[in-house]
């Protein structure tokens, strides 16, 4: 299934849901199908389970080898530019 037919079948009253790329493998999924983790202005970096919180994001999905690899390589290290702690690292881990 395309991006594009994904946005399409999930159209609720002129809505759309919006398409995120997971920062391993790639795919487009839906926004509410990835793990979002954010860094806030303060730099603080954390997994938003619930609620909105405001800064810069990075998405990875649920697949077991994708978040393993996010973790092996510290990627989210290199797309935030900074050094992110560990325990956000064990945090997407228990999220398998």
């Amino acid at each position: 299934m395309t991006p594009k037919e994904k946005v399409e079948k999930t159209k609720t009253s002129n809505k759309r849901t919006p398409l995120r790329m997971c920062i391993y493998c790639r795919e487009m999924f839906l926004q509410n199908e990835l793990i979002r983790v954010v860094k806030t202005k303060e730099c603080e970096i954390t997994i938003a389970n619930e609620g909105r919180i405001n800064g810069r994001s990075a998405y990875c999905c649920h697949k077991a080898d994708c978040i393993n690899n996010v973790i092996k390589k510290h990627l989210l290290d290199r797309h935030f530019s900074v050094s992110v702690p560990e325990s956000v690292y064990e945090a997407l881990k228990k999220e398998i």
